[in-house]
């Protein structure tokens, strides 16, 4: 049975709804996070939560949105099953559960078996799998693609403000630590100077 035109059918009907359901998935995944992304970015920027072109100097940073939806989509993406795939055909070509029993033969009664086998195999040559489950890939990757050059554009050009100061404190504070090093260094040079000037006891006693 497993090189019967039927099992062959439910195969590659299941192998494209694995692969429509993971694209499907990946997407909303990446258009969620590539969202909380753009909002992150937005209000980072206009209210002076992060330095000045911070994610101008980071772009590398936009390469994570896709990583954490592909990581997101192999964590909770459930498998699909060859009941999945036989229900769809029967829905689909109009089977009356045709592929769906043929899935479950261990289940049913004997005498139905071969009859439900031949059937399957009969008609499995006139069912297309790209007629079950169209798949057309090519345009949520544009989007995609779209969707990571906005976000770059995003990254790069957007203006950064600081409505609450915060950036302002954080350069003052910079300032004046950078004064405090700069005078404890004239310190020690002072102090190293009179080191230099003032005749040790030695040199007194030789005097």
């Amino acid at each position: 049975m497993k090189n019967s035109p039927s099992n062959k059918l439910i195969t590659e009907v299941r192998q494209r709804l694995s692969n429509r359901t993971i694209a499907k998935r990946f997407f909303i995944d990446f258009c969620v996070i590539a969202g909380i992304f753009a909002v992150v970015i937005l209000v980072c920027n206009l209210l002076g939560l992060i330095p000045e072109n911070y994610f101008r100097e980071n772009l590398w940073l936009v390469s994570l949105v896709p990583t954490v939806g592909i990581a997101l989509t192999l964590v909770f993406h459930q498998k699909t099953s060859s009941k999945d795939a036989a229900r769809l055909i029967d829905h689909r070509m109009n089977k009356k559960d045709l592929y769906l029993t043929l899935s479950t033969l261990d289940t049913a009664p004997g005498q139905y078996q071969d009859m439900v086998v031949q059937q399957a195999n009969d008609q499995a040559p006139s069912i297309r799998p790209q007629t079950v489950v169209p798949f057309e890939p090519w345009q949520k990757i544009t989007k995609t693609a779209i969707i990571m050059i906005s976000l770059l554009l995003l990254a790069r050009f957007t203006p950064s403000f600081d409505v609450f100061g915060h950036q302002a404190e954080k350069e003052k504070e910079k300032i004046a630590l950078l004064e405090v090093k700069k005078k404890k260094k004239e310190t020690i040079k002072k102090i190293n100077q009179l080191k230099q000037k003032t005749p040790t006891k030695k040199n007194t006693a030789e005097i």
